[in-house]
């Protein structure tokens, strides 16, 4: 788990600090900074990845001095600051171009995007996704080249081309079960049911959230796991089925809680208040209770069960 690893990446700093090895120190900073990332802790993420980058800077280590670069964007981009993000995956891009990693470029072009796309910055973010796919497909690199195509469709999708988006979605699943990447294809299965769900399809909608739900399961996304879950609690309050509806949204807050995410609503999706709504404050209250204590499995196994019994084929 991630504390085991922060103490075994805290010993083998004080190793490296005890040997002199510069090289050694910033690989384990970089190492705890990513680790303290992902526990949420971002100020400390901050300051051992700024550590990271003055020694990178100081042995000459263009290359570790980007990535580390990438990391800051990611801890600025968790905590809302786009603009710090930004400064920092540019400063990281400048200096792949430099070195002239066809891959590192793809994925800095592929980090500005993603920011150009949450300021609604369309038209940039397809033009930096234009570049990064030329620069993918130039090295036959599958996972990447599905990573663009995935980030182009978010695109079309949020400009309202739902045409566009479907088709997109659709070639990054094909790409991911084609290389068999098991996020990829949650990814876009997800993807595919929220396009569905938003429109009215729930039988096609219920069935790539099973499947996705599944995938996710066998990685440990805790993210995908609590988004895929909320998905078809609302196909279960639309069909009538509140308490699996309450006990599901209550699963996935619970996961949520343990994995340290952020509570943001998924579009389209319900929420607790509704499902209250239709079952009343105590049945609500009872149905959630027991939700919070649904292990993974359980919960897994209680929304595929359902999708089973209702779902249609895609």
């Amino acid at each position: 788990d991630s504390e085991h690893a922060a103490r075994l990446h805290a010993e083998a700093l004080a190793l490296a600090r005890a040997d002199g090895d510069p090289r050694a120190v910033a690989s384990s900073l970089n190492n705890l900074g990513v680790v303290a990332m992902n526990q949420g802790d971002y100020e400390r993420a901050d300051a051992l990845l700024n550590e990271n980058i003055a020694i990178a800077r100081e042995l000459g280590d263009a290359m570790s001095e980007a990535k580390a670069l990438t990391d800051l964007g990611n801890v600025a981009y968790y905590r809302g600051n786009l603009d710090q993000a930004a400064a920092s995956y540019q400063s990281s891009l400048d200096l792949v171009r430099q070195i002239g990693d066809v891959t590192e470029i793809a994925d800095a072009l592929n980090n500005l995007s993603v920011i150009a796309l949450t300021k609604e910055s369309y038209a940039a973010a397809d033009l930096l996704l234009d570049e990064a796919l030329r620069l993918r497909q130039s090295v036959g690199d599958k996972k990447g080249i599905a990573q663009v195509l995935n980030n182009q469709a978010e695109v079309a999708r949020h400009q309202g081309d739902i045409e566009r988006a479907t088709a997109l979605y659709r070639d990054t699943l094909r790409l991911g079960q084609e290389i068999g990447d098991r996020l990829t294809s949650a990814v876009a299965l997800e993807s595919l049911a929220g396009l569905d769900l938003r429109h009215g399809n729930d039988g096609p909608a219920g069935t790539r959230y099973a499947e996705a739900l599944v995938l996710y399961q066998g990685i440990g996304d805790w993210l995908g796991l609590t988004t895929t879950l909320t998905g078809i609690a609302t196909i279960a309050l639309r069909r009538g089925h509140s308490v699996l509806a309450a006990r599901l949204l209550a699963a996935a807050a619970q996961f949520r809680a343990r994995a340290a995410l952020n509570d943001a609503a998924e579009p389209n999706h319900t929420n607790p208040d509704e499902v209250r709504a239709a079952l009343g404050d105590v049945t609500f209250e009872v149905a959630w209770l027991v939700g919070q204590g649904l292990s993974v499995e359980r919960a897994v196994d209680e929304a595929t069960a359902f999708m089973l019994e209702t779902a249609t084929p895609s």
